[in-house]
């Protein structure tokens, strides 16, 4: 059966379905690609599958449960006159200012020039079709957890302005303000999101790039070259104890393209037993799409 192709920040090809399974390969990085089959699921998202083990025997601890979701998505664009649109999420970029960020970084001039016709589109509202639909089936994951009273669940924003401040030699305030505003507001309505489904549960919303500054750091000192807001991502799976007391094995709940977290932790703190549960929402992939699929804030360029 040929290839469907699935795109986004690390390359996720389903190699082959067969009834209600199927074979997924995930790059890791450049050098390393990691083979996952995945279930078929009727409910929330398109499949589900695990990665790795947490192996209790012999293992005397709790286990933190880390969860988390992204923010903006592929309607976070700047729309520039002429009819040319360079998106900030792109088939090539996982987080929304990444991909840009580095494109300025190459090269400042990307940015300047525009003429007041330049819009930035700021999604308003979440995305049902990939916000909704994977905390859908996070909260499924956790009913048939009955044992799991706490989630650590991250939500972003921290780190997504932490992109955002990258940009500031080359967008205006006003600008790099209303995408702060929006991403704290988008934030809060995922908190609220979280807590009507994952009722019963206690959660925990974390926010590691301000709360463990320190244990950023040290996994900064062991991956020189990561940036600061990756490394946040990774802090729950890399030292679980530092977020749940006595926690000696780590669970997370994501979106198969997190599974490069659960990987890069389980490099740099090998004997900790760790298990990602793991999704596709659908195929094609709802987060890189462009359909506004909800209302969209609209924001003129001043002249840069």
């Amino acid at each position: 059966m040929e290839s469907m192709q699935f795109n986004r920040a690390w390359m996720v090809f389903p190699d082959a379905i067969y009834d209600n399974s199927a074979f997924i390969t995930t790059a890791v990085n450049q050098q390393l690609a990691l083979r996952v089959r995945l279930r078929k699921e009727e409910s929330a998202v398109l499949y589900s599958g695990e990665w790795g083990r947490l192996d209790q025997t012999g293992t005397v601890g709790e286990t933190a449960v880390v969860a988390g979701i992204c923010l903006f998505d592929g309607r976070w664009r700047i729309n520039f006159p002429q009819g040319q649109e360079r998106t900030l999420v792109d088939s090539q970029s996982r987080a929304s200012a990444i991909g840009i960020v580095e494109k300025v970084r190459k090269n400042p001039q990307l940015l300047r020039g525009l003429s007041q016709d330049a819009i930035l589109s700021i999604p308003v509202g979440l995305r049902q079709s990939y916000h909704g639909a994977i905390i859908d089936w996070q909260s499924q994951v956790l009913s048939a957890m009955p044992d799991c009273v706490r989630v650590l669940y991250h939500v972003p924003v921290l780190e997504y302005i932490a992109y955002l401040d990258k940009l500031i030699p080359y967008l205006p305030a006003s600008v790099i303000d209303a995408q702060i505003e929006r991403m704290k507001s988008l934030g809060e309505e995922l908190k609220k999101v979280v807590l009507a489904k994952f009722k019963g549960r206690e959660v925990q919303f974390i926010e590691p790039i301000a709360e463990k500054p320190e244990v950023v750091d040290n996994i900064l000192r062991l991956r020189p070259g990561l940036d600061r807001s990756v490394a946040s991502y990774l802090s729950p799976y890399t030292y679980p104890a530092k977020w749940l007391s006595g926690a000696t094995r780590v669970l997370g709940i994501e979106d198969i393209v997190e599974l490069k977290l659960a990987y890069t932790a389980a490099e740099i703190t090998p004997d900790i037993p760790r298990m990602l549960r793991v999704c596709i929402a659908s195929i094609p992939d709802p987060y890189p799409s462009k359909d506004p699929c909800g209302p969209v804030k609209q924001v003129p360029f001043p002249m840069l």
